[in-house]
Formats: structure tokens, sequence, C-alpha cells
């Protein structure tokens, strides 16, 4: 049961960062104790001593220690305490990525959630609302689901690389590994990029991929 229940609010973090940072943040730390606990009480030390999270570790300490010494000492504790969560959170995804059920059921729910975001995008563009009826009261910006946020254009570059993850691993799904389905794929997101209004987030979505193509010629 814990098990399903961290799988369930790992595929909720992508959504629930749309309507809610703090409550995406609030998944993650709450996954991250549970796992955590489970693994203490399984007395599975040895997941621990990832090379990474040890690294991770280290630094969760100098920024403890930071703390200390800060001026502020309590308010810099409440922030770097908690930090923690981020180094458990990854080892945590990593776990439940061997599992090939639940890797093909996260990657489908991504590439689905930023699918169902670049249509409401764009249907937005043109109608000047989006499916959810929300009229945009900003003549060249779209916010999506983000409604009066216009970090659209930011929250599709911080996913582009899981998008292009999720679409090099679900070689076994008909739809996805078609050809002509992922450069669909692909141009609604260039598009809804383009749309939102961001020239950073598009100047750093092209960047990215001239260093992909550089790499992959290389």
């Amino acid at each position: 049961m814990t098990k399903k229940l961290q799988q369930w609010f790992i595929l909720l973090i992508p959504i629930s960062l749309v309507f809610s940072i703090f409550a995406a943040d609030l998944l993650v730390l709450i996954t991250s104790v549970i796992f955590l606990i489970s693994q203490i009480v399984n007395k599975k030390y040895k997941i621990f001593l990832n090379k990474y999270f040890v690294f991770f570790f280290i630094f969760w300490i100098y920024l403890i220690l930071n703390s200390i010494l800060s001026y502020d000492v309590e308010l810099s504790l409440s922030r770097s305490i908690p930090y923690i969560r981020f180094g458990l959170f990854f080892i945590l995804l990593g776990y439940y990525l061997y599992d090939t059920d639940f890797r093909n059921r996260f990657f489908n729910f991504v590439i689905l959630i930023l699918f169902i975001i670049c249509i409401d995008g764009i249907f937005q563009y043109f109608f000047g609302y989006n499916l959810l009826g929300y009229e945009s009261k900003h003549v060249s910006r779209i916010s999506s689901f983000f409604y009066e946020e216009l970090v659209l254009g930011r929250y599709l570059l911080s996913f582009y690389p899981l998008f292009l993850i999720s679409l090099y691993y679900l070689k076994n799904n008909k739809i996805i590994s078609n050809l002509f389905v992922q450069i669909i794929l692909l141009s609604l997101y260039s598009f809804t990029i383009y749309l939102s209004g961001e020239r950073t987030a598009f100047f750093n979505y092209l960047l990215f991929n001239l260093i992909l193509l550089f790499i992959f010629f290389n």
C-alpha cells in the first residue's frame, strides 16, 4: 500500500506544479519521508551509499553549517534542513524507475500532461481563453492553467529534458514510438514555448536543442 501511495504521489507532482508549488513541495516531502522510514524499517541502508547521494548529503551538511553561522540562524535553518528532501526524492525516483511498469506509466503520464498543457496554451492563444474557460488578460502572452502567472514557457523548458527522455524510453508504445507522432509532439512543444511570449525561455530552448544536435553529430 505504501509503495502504491508513493508511486501515485510521484505521478501527481508534475501536474501539481501547475496549480500549486506548495502542493508539489508537500508531495515531495511526504514521499521522501515515507521512503526514508520504509528503508530504515526494512534495513535497506545501501541505497543511501550511492555516490551522488553521498555528495548531496555532504553539500546538505555544508548548508546547515552555513545556516548556523548566519545572522538569522532560525530562518536560515528552516530553509536548509528541509533541503534534504530533494536528495531523498531523487533516490526514491530512481528506485521506482527500475520498475518497468511504473517507468512506463510515469513517462506516459508525463507526456500526457505536457501534451494537454501545450494544447491548452495554443487553444488560449487563438480563442482568448483556455480549456477551463479562463480568459487571458494579456494580449501577447498566454498562461494556460497557470492563470495569472506567466510561467508557461519556463515550466515547459524545465520539463523538456524529461519530455525527451519519455519519448526515448517509450519505444514499445506503438503510438509514441511513431516518428510522425514524435514530430507532432515536438512541434507542439516548440510552438507553445514560442507562443508563451517568454523570450528567455524560448532562447534557452533553442540553445538546449543546438547543444543536443552538436552532441548527437559528434
